[in-house]
């Protein structure tokens, strides 16, 4: 930019010309200058975010705006104008330049070029970022100020090249302001004046700080500045009150009462957070606490600590202020407070740091150029704890201390040498998380730490922080727990004094060592590289060191144990996992393998290595170990004979071990074991499971098997009895039952994949099964020992053992190929019906036969291979023909369908789905149980009759009116309603279907007779006549023929005088509303309103018939507006708007109703109350009631009392039948005012006392 300056001196122009503006890219500076200049600059025009408002004519200049991203526009944070404004000073007007900053404009600097005379630059510190830099370059002349309004807190840098004048308006006292001359000269030294923004407040208000500047003055003459602080040529000043002496003050004094002050804001000048390193930092008593939360205020002249204090702790805000940066530097001699004081971070003296007592000292590094330790200062005792560098330890050396606990350059303790022994490296526990050492808590923070943990209580809590120690040690003995975030030590040895451990922590031990007895319990994570197991713990069932929720030892490479030699076959229980654990790992380690289940991590002699887990319960139902109960296939748990019950609060509910059982017992509330063995006879009961699922079952001696339960066994290995209460499933191999105990609702199934049962017994039930056992489907052939199988001494019936639709047994089965039987049936007939076996339903497809229409195959079909049993098939999912082999006594098709059958007799029935049946075949005897409209396609030679079921239905024929009817010339037949056709049996010939037999009619040649409209038909040798015909029609006077009513009439009658007479029609019966007149149906004009058979049925309101008329004659009663229709005698409606209700078929007025319905009282008159529809009567002087009890009373001196109301109660003044006042020595009881008594009488506490029977004064 400055290249463009000796360019922009020379310029100058006519001011009456515009001006004009653009932006150079490569020095990223505005421009604006008289239009008559244009061509001789080479730049672009402005930035799309920057614009700028020409002010024109004499007040040459402009206002220009820095828009949101202007920054991320030109690539920069810092912008340049340079302007010529007006170069005239004879024009006695000052021109004002704004400058507006937008939101997010992103500059951070602005430099300010302006030629001009009488011009000034005014802009605010709103939209300014913290420390906005502005640098003004020298101009020609100087006539009119800079004006800088504050705002807001935003700090601002004002620098000047030269002379310049400014103005300050601070609305904001926070905001930190800075001056700044770059030349000392005289003439070139910047000046300042100030404006009061409160001129009511006498108070001194700081203003702004500066280096290089003239004495600043107020505008108002009432206020003056005061310079109170001058360090390094840096200025504060203060705007004071004309008559407040001059005063010195280079503190930054703390603001606040509370235990934590801040540096950002909690200082007493603004200018403490800028220029720290100026000023004395002081402290009130109650700020124990000192965080540092900005870099800028971490640099002291000088630090002022209350005396009286408990303790001081300096902090660093750690997202604040970088790690490098977090060090509280005192540029003075500094002494220690005799109380505990730490800086958490470095701490630099550059003066000399005194040491006046042993007042616990902490820092995470010390430095200072001089140190002096009184002599009064307590040997062997800890000074202060921090990292020094070499030169800082021989200054400390010199002064008689010495350092124990960590190596040169890491944080160590020092003490003052004393001639006993120096103190230890301990950190002995005092409560949850204090050590009787001050520096534990920080020390042990740090990798190099060499500090001991001292275990003398019975918790110690590292809280939320990873923590170091070269040791662990354990003093006194019970029960120690070690929490926290982290800890990481060297050496960890728990020792049988202490017996049980618990860490609830991340544990990480280079060497460990276990003492015998020892329990320790991981509720966090423990790894350690080294392992020493000493004492006796060689048990491969005994309770295990460790209790860890996740796997442990993945980083161990070292192991010894004492008393565990090459030749040993025990094993020791290390871990048993409170988790289960995904993968189980085997590893070598040395001499020792560890190998892992789901549940424990055992070590084991490399050369005997035992997997086994037993658990045995005990007579409570509970285990003496801890890692049981056990899971997993190397799990066994015992149950001796004192134990009856195993339920799932004793094994897993799906137990995945062997469950090894001594006695009888029940299983409860289990749904899966893996492998169920018994050392000898015993009873097994299962119960309280929905489903229980055995995986491998091994049985000694008589066992018996009594399930209440679903029960599934997988495989079964030995012979056993069972007794199944519910449902027990055979799933694989070969079962073998001595007896089944039959039961009411017990079931046995053989799944499929099972491939032999032999069964030596069957004790039956009083009420027994269906059959013995039930097969499942299967494709394989089942193996079952055959007949007889020996049921009980009392069985003599034959009896089901299984059905075979299922399945197919190999041999022999009976009934038709249906069932196995107990016996040798002595006669199939016999037994199969005793059986219900006699008849034998198959299912048939288009691909074969099925069990319950398409389930799975039907392995007992095609059926009839008995001749004592009777076969039927139904047919669904059409196959394209079906032909009929067996002695088929049912065909049940579904769907259209040919049949191939040959001299075949059976009934065939079809569902309404079916339209056409073909028939291929002859002398078949087809009986139809089919509903109407199936069409039968039936060759010669073949009989068709319908069946009993169907005496409504018939073949379908051509009608005849004479004797020599048509036969059906075709050999398709339908089947239809039997009152349109009658023929029930007809057969197929060479010339069509003939009707053999047509029910109550005859048959007229091959067919049947019949006549339109015409229920029954007759016939003599040769007419057809119509005994009755269809409703509406009636036989005409010849009966050949139906013939239709006229349109009023339902019933008539056609007769003829004589046979040349034309025939006549009589009405017999009309239809409603219109009655018969001499054979003739007319409308009614009497007062009847509906006529119905005849008779009059309505009539009109207050009108009734006599019950044999055709009119409304008589009047009903009075009151009645609606009598009935044959008796006027008895009302049905009566006139309630006046009072009247139906009573017995009368018109009554019931007592003390005002408002009624046709059959109840709907309100009562006074002194009446409503119940169930009736009006009730009040009691005596009462006007309003229910049932019970009196609500008020019929005159305005009656009493309300127990429900009821007293007239003469003796009250002299009543509301709402309450009675309020009795009069004097009288109280209301029971209804009436009683005269009063010692027993009854209250006296006035105060003034009155009881003597006798009457209150008396007490004086």
């Amino acid at each position: 930019m400055l290249s463009l300056l000796p360019l922009f001196v020379t310029i100058f122009g006519a001011l009456s010309e515009p001006s004009f503006h653009c932006y150079n890219p490569v020095n990223r500076t505005i421009l604006m200058y008289f239009n008559t200049e244009k061509g001789k600059f080479d730049c672009l025009p402005l930035p799309p975010t920057v614009r700028v408002d020409w002010v024109g004519t004499d007040d040459f200049g402009g206002t220009y705006y820095i828009g949101n991203g202007t920054a991320d526009y030109i690539g920069s944070t810092t912008l340049s104008i340079v302007q010529m404004s007006r170069s005239n000073n004879s024009v006695n007007v000052d021109c004002k330049n704004p400058i507006i900053f937008e939101a997010g404009h992103g500059l951070t600097n602005m430099t300010l070029v302006d030629y001009g005379d009488r011009t000034y630059w005014s802009f605010d510190n709103k939209n300014l970022p913290e420390g906005f830099g502005f640098e003004f370059k020298k101009k020609p002349l100087v006539w009119a100020p800079t004006t800088l309004n504050v705002t807001s807190k935003s700090t601002v840098y004002m620098i000047a090249d030269d002379y310049m004048y400014y103005h300050i308006y601070k609305n904001e006292s926070d905001a930190f302001i800075y001056y700044e001359g770059l030349s000392d000269v005289s003439g070139s030294i910047p000046f300042v004046r100030t404006h009061r923004y409160d001129d009511t407040s006498y108070d001194c208000v700081y203003q702004f700080s500066s280096k290089v500047l003239l004495m600043p003055d107020v505008s108002d003459s009432n206020f003056k500045m005061i310079n109170v602080c001058e360090r390094r040529n840096v200025t504060r000043y203060l705007q004071c009150f004309w008559s407040k002496g001059q005063f010195t003050d280079c503190t930054c004094k703390s603001t606040t009462h509370e235990k934590t002050l801040k540096t950002s804001n909690g200082l007493n000048y603004p200018d403490c957070l800028h220029l720290s390193k100026l000023y004395d930092l002081g402290l009130n008593y109650e700020n124990t606490q000192l965080l540092i939360d900005t870099p800028l205020t971490a640099t002291w002249n000088d630090f002022v600590i209350p005396q009286r204090m408990e303790s001081l702790t300096v902090d660093f805000d750690t997202e604040k202020v970088n790690k490098e940066d977090q060090v509280l530097f005192i540029d003075n001699d500094f002494s220690l407070p005799t109380f505990p004081f730490t800086v958490n971070g470095g701490f630099i003296v550059n003066g000399v740091l005194t040491i006046e007592t042993a007042a616990e000292y902490s820092f995470d590094e010390l430095f200072c150029q001089e140190i002096s330790v009184d002599s009064l200062v307590e040997a062997n005792v800890i000074i202060f704890s921090s990292k020094v560098n070499l030169t800082v330890k021989e200054k400390l050396v010199s002064q008689g201390l010495v350092s124990v606990c960590g190596a040169d350059g890491e944080t160590q303790r020092w003490v003052k040498k004393a001639e006993s022994q120096l103190v230890s490296c301990g950190c002995r526990v005092t409560d949850d998380n204090s050590f009787s050492e001050f520096d534990c808590n920080r020390t042990s923070l740090e990798k190099a730490s060499q500090l001991e943990l001292m275990m003398s209580r019975s918790e110690y809590n590292g809280q939320h922080f990873d923590r170091y120690w070269k040791a662990i040690l354990f003093e006194g003995s019970g029960k120690r727990t070690l929490s926290g975030k982290s800890h990481t030590i060297t050496t960890c040895a728990f020792q049988s004094s202490n017996k049980e451990y618990a860490i609830n922590t991340n544990l990480m031990c280079t060497n460990t060592e276990i003492n015998s007895g020892v329990s320790i319990e991981v509720n966090g994570a423990f790894q350690t590289k080294s392992l020493t197991i000493k004492g006796d713990f060689l048990k491969t069932n005994d309770a295990p060191i460790f209790r860890a929720n996740s796997s442990m030892f993945n980083e161990l490479n070292d192991i010894t144990v004492e008393q565990m030699t090459s030749s040993s076959t025990e094993c020791i229980n290390l871990v048993l996992f409170t988790q289960k654990q995904e993968e189980v790992t085997s590893r070598v380690v040395g001499e020792y393998t560890l190998f892992s289940t789901d549940q424990i991590l055992r070590l084991c002699p490399t050369n005997h290595i035992d997997t086994s887990i037993t658990c045995e319960v005990t007579k409570d139902g509970t285990f003496v170990l801890p890692q049981c109960p056990c899971q997993g296939t190397n799990c066994v748990v015992e149950v001796p004979e004192s134990v009856s019950v195993v339920s799932n609060k004793i094994i897993d509910s799906s137990f995945t071990g062997t469950l090894k059982i001594n006695g009888d017992v029940t299983i409860d509330s289990v749904e899966f074991i893996q492998q169920l063995l018994t050392t000898q006879s015993a009873i097994l009961t299962f119960s309280n499971s929905e489903h229980l699922t055995v995986e491998s079952l091994q049985t000694s001696g008589e066992t018996l098997i009594v399930s209440k339960i679903k029960l599934s066994i997988t495989h079964a290995a030995n012979r056993f009895s069972i007794k199944s209460e519910g449902e027990v499933t055979f799933l694989n191999g070969d079962v073998l039952i001595d007896t089944i105990y039959e039961t009411e609702n017990g079931k046995i199934y053989i799944a499929e994949n099972v491939n032999k049962v032999d069964i030596t017994k069957v004790v039956s039930s009083s009420i027994p099964q269906v059959e013995v056992i039930t097969l499942l489907p299967s494709s394989s052939v089942l193996t079952l020992n055959r007949p007889p199988f020996f049921i009980d001494e009392t069985t003599t019936e034959n009896r089901v053992v299984a059905f075979t639709k299922n399945r197919k047994i190999a041999g022999k089965s009976e009934c038709d190929n249906q069932a196995r039987l107990s016996q040798e049936p002595t006669s199939s007939s016999i037994d199969c019906k005793s059986l219900n076996l006699n008849e034998h339903k198959c299912y048939y497809s288009q691909n074969g036969f099925f069990v319950e229409k398409g389930e799975h195959p039907d392995v007992s079909c095609p059926c009839n291979t008995d001749s004592a049993v009777q076969c039927s098939i139904e047919v669904f999912e059409s196959p394209s023909t079906l032909e009929v082999t067996s002695n088929l006594t049912t065909l049940i098709i579904n769907t259209d369908l040919t049949i191939t059958s040959s001299a075949k007799t059976f009934t065939l029935k079809a569902s309404s789905a079916v339209k056409t049946v073909t028939i291929v075949g002859s002398n078949n005897l087809l009986i139809l149980d089919t509903e109407k409209g199936l069409l039968l396609n039936v060759p010669k030679d073949n009989l068709l009759t319908i069946s009993p079921n169907q005496l409504w239905n018939g073949f379908a024929l051509p009608k005849v009116s004479s004797p020599n009817g048509l036969k059906l010339a075709t050999s398709v037949v339908t089947i239809i309603s039997s009152e349109e056709a009658m023929c029930t049996i007809g057969s197929t010939t060479d010339s069509g279907f003939v009707c053999l037999q047509c029910g109550t009619v005859g048959v007229v040649d091959g067919a049947c007779a019949q006549i339109d409209q015409c229920k029954i038909v007759y016939t003599n040798t040769k007419d057809i006549f119509c005994a009755l015909c269809q409703d509406g029609y009636a036989p005409t006077s010849d009966r050949t023929s139906c013939k239709a009513c006229s349109s009023l009439c339902l019933t008539c009658e056609f007769t003829k005088a004589d046979a040349s007479s034309p025939e006549t029609e009589k009405c017999l019966k009309c239809k409603s509303g219109y009655k018969e007149v001499n054979g003739v149906c007319t409308p009614f004009t009497d007062q009847c309103s509906y006529y119905l058979n005849q008779k009059c049925v309505k009539c009109p309101s207050k009108y009734s018939s006599n019950g044999v008329s055709d009119s409304c004659t008589q009047n009903c009663a009075e009151n009645c507006l609606e009598c009935a229709i044959t008796d006027n005698t008895i009302c049905i409606i009566c006139d309630t708007t006046h009072g009247y209700q139906l009573s017995g078929g009368k018109c009554v007025k019931p007592i003390g109703s005002s408002a009624v319905s046709n059959a109840n009282s709907i309100s009562c008159s006074d002194m009446f109350y409503i119940q169930n529809g009736v009006c009730g009567t009040c009691g005596t002087n009462c006007s309003s009631c229910d049932s019970s009890e009196c609500y008020s009373c019929s005159t305005s001196d009656g009493v309300l009392s127990k429900s009821q109301c007293v007239s003469d109660s003796g009250c002299t003044q009543t509301y709402e039948n309450r009675c309020i006042s009795c009069g004097p020595k009288k109280y209301f009881k029971d209804g009436k005012c009683m005269d009063m008594d010692s027993m009854s009488c209250v006296c006035h506490p105060t003034d009155y006392v009881m003597r006798e029977t009457a209150c008396q004064s007490k004086s």
